[in-house]
């Protein structure tokens, strides 16, 4: 009498074994998983879809170690209001070259705000921001914050003037940062300051004046 013929499922088990056994065990462990059967029905999740799985995890952990990245590459992550290292917490650091009002809104909680920008020579800027409350001149050179001012109060009275000075009634190229007095000598060719510094070119550095 002959045998009842052998199920399907068996014989594709067999027909595994046999090549498990001609492959005298080098077969990588990914093959043997992926020449394994798997069915919905009993239950194990297909290796093609944990690898979809797998993948996405993967796409959406690097997204969110590259949006926090990007968010603390702009030179402003480290400064918190209330601190007395503002100025300190920015020289050294990188400054994005994003658009204002990304960078405005992003950091609405330090009340940061663009007041402006002199080109000082090719590599070198002097970039204002209001930060906490307080305005804070940035000497840049490129994109690398080398020196801060934290600057006293100006006015119409008492103007920022950033430019060349006068020595001995001789214009000289030194480029200064100044907060200029109105109320004193009417009538003067040049104005006198109430406070100043000197940017040293060669250091990326404020220099104070005496006035």
């Amino acid at each position: 009498m002959n045998s009842a013929p052998e199920p399907i499922a068996g014989r594709s088990a067999a027909r595994l074994m046999d090549k498990l056994r001609i492959m005298n065990g080098k077969l990588p462990v990914h093959s043997i998983v992926a020449l394994c059967p798997t069915t919905q029905k009993s239950g194990l999740v297909r290796p093609s879809f944990m690898l979809r799985a797998r993948a996405v995890i993967l796409t959406f952990t690097s997204l969110f170690f590259f949006h926090s990245a990007f968010a603390g590459s702009d030179g402003f992550g480290a400064i918190r209001c209330g601190a007395d290292d503002v100025a300190k917490a920015l020289i050294g650091k990188k400054m994005s070259n994003e658009r204002v009002v990304d960078l405005e809104k992003r950091h609405e909680d330090l009340g940061l705000k663009d007041l402006g920008a002199s080109e000082i020579s090719e590599r070198l800027s002097c970039i204002s921001w209001l930060i906490c409350g307080s305005e804070f001149m940035l000497l840049q050179d490129k994109s690398t914050v080398r020196d801060v001012l934290k600057m006293p109060a100006h006015s119409k009275k008492s103007p920022l003037f950033i430019g060349t000075r006068d020595m001995s009634g001789k214009e000289t190229k030194e480029i200064v940062v100044a907060i200029l007095d109105t109320e004193t000598e009417g009538g003067a060719p040049t104005l006198p300051a109430k406070i100043a510094w000197k940017i040293d070119e060669k250091n990326a550095k404020f220099v104070s004046l005496s006035t």
